[in-house]
């Protein structure tokens, strides 16, 4: 991939050298990223796609990507995890169950998904595990839109709000979310575990 793109790079324009990265790169970073985006090989693969993209906004191979990502609408590798997996819940809602399906109280997160826990590595490791609580704290009048202006949405969210510190061992995702009320989302990525901690504010 590295040295397709640092050939076509003078050859060729902006838009044909995205199609060269969606079409080598892409494609195969977001292949069955459901099962394996949590693993502690994250940080390996992030730090290819930040080489991939100083390749296609021309930059040395030691300066920041944080703003090429946001300049050529590519989305990070941690955010491509995430909207697959909020992606996944929206496709599947009857394999989720949520608090108002269980009792009939009129609480504050009455419509939030279930969280099962799990004593089977295989489960806890799951998509579901690390979706649901992301899920929950999207504002409700995103959760009821249909799939597509759904998937528009947080895509947009992910474009203009997401600032990407680093991905690894300890990863830390940080972004706002002006659109009912703020978000703050901090997301660490701690070997193969997933800890999503969310403050409204």
């Amino acid at each position: 991939m590295e040295f397709s793109d640092r050939r076509l790079q003078k050859l060729v324009s902006l838009p044909t050298l995205k199609n060269a990265y969606y079409g080598l790169f892409h494609s195969i970073l977001s292949y069955g990223i459901l099962l394996w985006g949590h693993s502690s090989y994250n940080d390996k693969l992030f730090i290819l796609q930040k080489k991939a993209i100083r390749i296609l906004d021309h930059l040395p191979y030691n300066a920041h990507a944080k703003q090429s990502f946001i300049k050529l609408d590519i989305l990070t590798f941690p955010s491509m995890f995430i909207l697959h997996c909020l992606l996944y819940i929206k496709k599947n809602p009857d394999q989720y169950t949520s608090h108002s399906q269980i009792h009939h109280y009129e609480t504050r997160n009455r419509d939030n998904l279930v969280l099962n826990r799990n004593r089977v590595n295989a489960s806890r490791n799951g998509p579901s595990i690390h979706a649901i609580p992301m899920y929950n704290k999207i504002p409700p009048s995103i959760r009821e839109m249909p799939l597509k202006p759904f998937k528009i949405k947080i895509t947009e969210f992910f474009f203009k709000k997401t600032s990407v510190l680093h991905c690894g061992g300890f990863s830390f995702l940080r972004f706002r979310w002006n659109i009912d009320r703020d978000l703050y989302v901090g997301t660490y990525l701690i070997d193969t575990c997933l800890y999503f901690r969310f403050i409204f504010y």
